[in-house]
């Protein structure tokens, strides 16, 4: 439950700034996106993680391997 209610939160923040969600949770290539986001012509994919409030980093969280599933799943969500 803690990683939907940090989806939750990001996409009610992005949306109060002007980003629209596509969708969420889009299953594709191996891969999953946690949030598809649209403003100004801007399509943006967005990983949530959820973390403690001492540890608000979570880009070490995201490795290579993570990193490519998540290229090949926006590139299938492109075609889609």
């Amino acid at each position: 439950m803690r990683g939907r209610a940090g989806e939750d939160r990001v996409s009610a923040d992005l949306e109060a700034n002007g980003w629209r969600v596509l969708d969420r949770n889009w299953r594709g290539a191996g891969g999953e996106l946690d949030l598809v986001v649209l403003k100004n012509g801007r399509l943006r994919f967005v990983e949530v993680k959820a973390r403690s409030e001492d540890d608000p980093v979570g880009v070490e969280a995201v490795g290579t391997a993570k990193q490519a599933h998540l290229v090949r799943a926006a590139r299938a969500w492109i075609r889609s």
